[in-house]
């Protein structure tokens, strides 16, 4: 039995910075997020979400026209400084604009007062538009911004800094005529905890024997073994949960319930393995890909302790004929943490 325990991180950042912008028409206020501090417990996929909440910024005057009749005026985020990279958060695909660090990135939604937020995507977003009210009037609004930071990557341990960064470009427009403005980010740092977890396994486990007739038709299946896997983890910023999924180590692709039997000579045909967390048979898979079965091995306090998880493990008639023989498979168990 081949065990892999995976490691995860934990981070602090902060944003903010700016430029300056107007016309005689028409000025779109640059934007300087606000610093933020976070704790980031770290993943065990990447990217992942920093941020626990969104973080806001209201900014006054954000559009300001001297307005002509009939006129339109939109705000409009990222119209030239369009992204590749995109984020599923919410239900929803945001771009990921960057920081000063490669392995940090930034999503953002924007909102006129009392309007819904809008996700701002890889290219050129509309938040809201303005009505001039007639010559010489004045279009004018507020914003409101909710940003959050992902992990692209992860980070070593210690502090890292993060400087300030111009993020991408805001414009207020009516027409073809863009009159343009920047939102950046401040200096920031980002503290990383590394969770610390190890795994125990017993290197293998004794099945008793069984008959055929006992495994008389397909689907038939026998408890033969027990086995206990343990886990000890060191101190973190927050609690979380530990998960593992395993793998079939002499079929990596297998996403059954049944490990593949090993092939060697003397090898029984016509049967199978199953693990049972509870009495549930797991489902087998790659570890980290989209559809592998997770399972809960337990909840861990930010003091750090120690989990243990007892599974058991069944003959099971796979299909066909029945040759007897000597029944042998692996697995390999790999940890992440939510």
């Amino acid at each position: 039995m081949n065990v892999y325990a995976l490691w995860s991180l934990t981070f602090l950042v902060i944003v903010s910075g700016g430029v300056s912008n107007a016309n005689a028409e028409c000025v779109s206020k640059n934007v300087s997020l606000p610093s933020v501090n976070l704790k980031f417990q770290g993943a065990s996929v990447y990217p992942a979400m920093i941020s626990s909440t969104w973080h806001e910024a209201f900014i006054d005057g954000a559009l300001d026209c001297v307005s002509r009749s009939g006129v339109r005026y939109f705000y409009t985020i990222g119209s030239l400084w369009s992204v590749s990279r995109t984020y599923s958060f919410e239900g929803a695909s945001y771009g990921v604009y960057e920081t000063a660090n490669p392995a940090v990135g930034m999503i953002l939604a924007a909102a006129e007062p009392g309007g819904g937020f809008v996700v701002v995507g890889s290219s050129r977003t509309t938040v809201f538009s303005v009505m001039g009210v007639g010559a010489d009037g004045a279009a004018r609004s507020a914003a409101i911004y909710r940003y959050r930071y992902i992990a692209l990557n992860k980070l070593p341990s210690g502090v890292v800094g993060l400087s300030g960064k111009n993020v991408t470009d805001i414009s207020a427009s009516h027409d073809l005529m863009d009159f343009k403005s920047v939102l950046s980010s401040a200096a920031s740092s980002i503290s990383v905890n590394n969770l610390s977890c190890s795994l125990s396994v017993p290197a293998a486990v004794k099945l008793t024997k069984a008959t055929v007739s006992s495994l008389s038709s397909t689907g038939a299946s026998r408890v033969v073994g027990n086995f206990q896997l343990r886990v000890r983890c060191g101190t973190s910023y927050l609690p979380y949960k530990v998960l593992y999924s395993m793998s079939d180590i002499n079929s990596p692709g297998n996403t059954s319930s049944i490990l593949k039997i090993s092939s060697q000579s003397g090898a029984a045909s016509g049967v199978g393995l199953q693990i049972l967390d509870a009495g549930v048979p797991i489902s087998f898979g790659p570890a980290f890909a989209p559809g592998t079965f997770r399972g809960k091995f337990g909840d861990m306090g930010v003091q750090g302790g120690d989990l243990a998880r007892q599974l058991s493990v069944n003959y099971v008639r796979s299909g066909g004929a029945v040759k007897p023989g000597v029944v042998s498979a692996g697995i390999s168990v790999t940890l992440s943490y939510d």
